[in-house]
């Protein structure tokens, strides 16, 4: 089998079409934040995104106001490095591997790769799952091999993320479930680094007749 084309085929279906056609949930949990959102691109793009509540609270205009302004930000970033294939441009070629096949699954290590920070990226392990039925990405995770020092000044002790993909109801896109990270070390000798953050995602509908008629 030709793995390299199952993961290329398989990671091609992890894109980000669905944005223009589904509606979602966003529950952003880190310690000291609970922040829940909606999207929905029936509102337009530059209200897609509505900030619903901030530790059970109704969030403030100031709350609002930079919700709105990181997620401008990332949407631009996003536009700007839009690729075919995202999850397939993270591995390096020629690193993928087989580590293990069953009657439902293939799993495979890889190592990442991110132009941007390959200083980060080379003390990095990656692995994913791919699912036979549906032949889709179901969890890609990146975990460091141990400390390491990728910047003059800063040690990293740990460091995990975990992003995790289903359908979207019988016949949708594949779309992200969750994604969990977390990261701990020292900057500079005196400030502690200690990041746990878990993104949640769900209740996915259509938010048009063209999210079922695009599937």
């Amino acid at each position: 089998m030709d793995y390299d084309r199952l993961v290329r085929e398989a990671t091609a279906r992890s894109n980000n079409e669905f944005l223009d056609h589904w509606s979602f949930s966003e529950t952003r949990s880190s310690p000291d934040e609970i922040r829940v959102a909606s999207y929905d691109p029936s509102r337009g793009p530059d209200n897609a995104w509505k900030l619903e509540a901030l530790n059970g609270e109704t969030p403030s205009d100031d709350a609002i106001s930079g919700f709105r302004e990181e997620k401008a930000r990332r949407r631009a970033e996003r536009e700007a490095d839009e690729t075919e294939n995202g999850l397939f441009e993270m591995i390096t070629p020629g690193s993928l591997e087989l580590l293990e096949e069953t009657s439902d699954s293939w799993r495979f290590s890889f190592q990442p790769r991110d132009e941007d920070d390959e200083a980060f990226m080379k003390h990095v392990a990656g692995e994913l799952r791919i699912l036979k039925k549906g032949r889709y990405v179901e969890s890609l995770s990146l975990k460091s091999r141990g400390s390491f020092k990728p910047r003059t000044g800063v040690k990293i002790d740990s460091f995990e993320m975990r992003m995790s993909f289903s359908e979207a109801g019988e016949a949708g896109p594949i779309v992200p479930v969750s994604l969990k990270s977390s990261v701990r070390g020292k900057a500079f000798l005196v400030a502690t680094i200690d990041e746990e953050v878990v993104v949640e995602f769900s209740d996915y509908q259509p938010a048009n007749q063209e999210a079922m008629g695009s599937e």
